[in-house]
């Protein structure tokens, strides 16, 4: 092997071994912000013991509804098996087809029926 194919091997190898690394350390960051992600979906404390749990929640509007926490992050809560409580003509609950998602910014508190 002449002195010029020794460095391309050299070079050839080098290459690989940073490319390898690269590729490594983009899975290792992209795995680290999945993991973030995930964890900014999990809402901490006291809302977080309330999920799976009939909650009636009450809007800045005055607005009420009664239902299951299903999800909850910082921006939005879900309920599941909902209704409008007292929206019906005859002041009864009016049940919610489907979920209904209710923005944190508008409740006005929350309580457990």
């Amino acid at each position: 092997m002449t002195h010029i194919d020794v460095l391309t091997v050299i070079l050839v190898v080098v290459t690989a071994a940073a490319a390898g690394v690269a590729g490594w350390l983009l899975w290792v960051l992209n795995a680290r912000e999945e993991a973030e992600c995930a964890r900014a979906l999990i809402v901490p404390g006291v809302v977080e013991r309330k999920l799976r749990a009939r909650v009636i929640v009450t809007l800045k509007s005055g607005d009420t509804f009664e239902g299951v926490l299903v999800e909850a992050d910082e921006d939005a809560w879900v309920l599941r098996s909902a209704s409008a409580v007292g929206a019906a003509d005859d002041r009864s609950d009016l049940p919610v087809d489907g979920e209904i998602i209710l923005m944190s910014a508008d409740i006005a508190y929350a309580q457990k029926p």
